[in-house]
């Protein structure tokens, strides 16, 4: 634990942060087994697919790895404004703070509507009718099929990879997922594709899906993100956290600068990239002295949130799930916690809530237990308006709503397993599709419904910020 802070009122805000993500336990991951393509007609069955054997691993926590900044060069276009994002054009500091809207140096002037500064609009790209395709499985490639259906259908992505050939993004696994996930919005005959470029780039990242063995599609998403992020953030010169903060308006709580500072940090340890401004979260962990009453606070940063699921419940919510995850921990025998103010280790509570809200919230439901169990708990997952105000570690005035865009199911077991996702169309968001590698349908709630007792990775979109009377 880092250096702390005493002041008068016992508040200690901790400021060596510690840039991994502290808080994802590291459980066994689901492995895919190789898959056949089925059609939506039996998907409501798919648990009883013949499994083959695969191996588990552990979801490693990954940071970014500075890198030089390359000067960002770009045109404004107001077309932009038919895009069709809930994003606010105005908003308070605090809620520019709360969601992340990074401000970024375009053509020597300060934005803070980022998405604004592009230059195709994604109306015009994508029509109501137009469906993305199927990608081919390659053996055992499910995994990374269904974390690209979900990733080419998150508006802000799509906007990126659409103006690829603008945005002087260089890198070799950019020019690869911008490529593929361009066509597949753009095959006339909806046909399925393979996307062997991109599994090439990611081998040459990591070795840990060298071949094509049974993998994780978590792990796969943290590493493609990583991948991504690198090759951003070398391409593109983004305001320096310095310039970023001193726009805003100097916060008074003592708290409030702690959590700001340590996300200043946190750009200045990873370099600024539009992957920061679309997925990545801050929470703040309290530690409280159950001797002294003294409490610390600490920040990091995430991409993803791990979430834990209660066994042999029934009626189960996605945010019974958030409350298991923020609920106080009391911290005894070997996991107690080192009190500045007694100055040795002391019984203590922690605490963990929700300090800053990314644009879009990854979340993984953690089915697997440490003894190679999986949990099949039916799971209540909101299709809109997902409120996570409870979860929101600062008292302003502001509720947190998300959309559920897309969801990756895992059947099977730990031993065996496939992947498969379903997605929410970018334009026309009341249709719904499942993607089974090169097989592609229009689904309904209710079968999306049937398959959340297996849901694994959640993908949800902010809303427009609503203000408590």
């Amino acid at each position: 634990m880092g250096k702390k802070k005493k002041n008068k009122n016992e508040l200690n805000d901790e400021f060596d942060v510690n840039y991994s993500n502290s808080f994802s336990n590291t459980l066994p991951s689901a492995k895919s087994t190789k898959s056949t393509d089925c059609d939506d007609s039996v998907l409501t069955s798919m648990n009883n697919l013949s499994l083959d054997k695969c191996r588990s691993s552990d979801v490693e926590n990954l940071t970014m790895s500075p890198t030089t900044r390359l000067k960002y060069k770009f045109n404004k276009s107001p077309r932009m404004k038919n895009l069709s994002l809930k994003f606010s054009k105005t908003r308070t500091d605090t809620e520019k703070y709360c969601i992340q809207d990074t401000i970024i140096k375009i053509n020597n002037k300060l934005s803070t509507n980022w998405l604004s500064e592009f230059e195709y609009c994604l109306n015009e790209h994508i029509p109501d009718d137009k469906e993305c395709c199927g990608l081919k499985n390659m053996g055992n490639t499910c995994f990374m099929n269904c974390i690209l259906q979900c990733m080419a259908h998150i508006s802000p992505i799509l906007i990126i990879c659409f103006n690829r050939q603008k945005s002087n993004i260089t890198g070799l696994l950019f020019n690869a997922f911008s490529s593929l996930i361009d066509n597949m919005w753009s095959q006339d005959d909806n046909k399925p594709i393979t996307p062997y470029q991109l599994k090439i780039e990611i081998d040459r990242i990591t070795d840990t899906f060298d071949g094509f063995d049974q993998e994780d599609c978590s792990e796969f998403l943290i590493y493609l993100l990583q991948g991504l992020h690198d090759d951003i953030q070398k391409s593109l010169k983004f305001t320096k956290p310095d310039e970023l903060f001193n726009k805003l308006k100097k916060p008074q709580n003592c708290r409030r600068k702690s959590a700001m500072k340590c996300w200043k940090n946190y750009l200045d340890s990873t370099n600024h990239s539009y992957l920061i401004d679309i997925f990545v979260g801050q929470y703040k962990s309290q530690l409280k002295c159950l001797t002294c009453s003294t409490i610390s606070n600490t920040y990091d940063p995430f991409w993803m949130i791990s979430l834990p699921i209660k066994r042999r419940l029934t009626n189960l919510s996605l945010l019974d799930c958030f409350e298991l995850f923020t609920q106080t921990e009391k911290l005894d025998g070997p996991d107690k916690a080192y009190c500045s103010n007694c100055k040795c280790i002391k019984k203590s509570t922690k605490n963990l809530l929700i300090e800053k809200f990314p644009k879009v919230l990854n979340i993984q439901l953690k089915r697997f237990t440490t003894n190679g169990k999986k949990i099949h708990s039916h799971i209540s997952i909101p299709f809109t308006n997902l409120n996570l105000t409870p979860f929101y570690a600062k008292e302003d005035s502001i509720n947190i709503y998300y959309d559920l865009i897309g969801m990756c199911v895992h059947t099977g077991n730990l031993s065996g397993g496939h992947y498969y996702s379903y997605c929410r169309h970018p334009i026309d968001k009341n249709v719904w599709s499942v993607f089974n590698d090169s097989i592609v349908s229009n689904v309904n709630f209710s079968c999306i419904k049937s398959s959340m007792n297996n849901a694994y990775i959640l993908f949800y979109e902010l809303k427009n910020f609503e203000t408590k009377i």
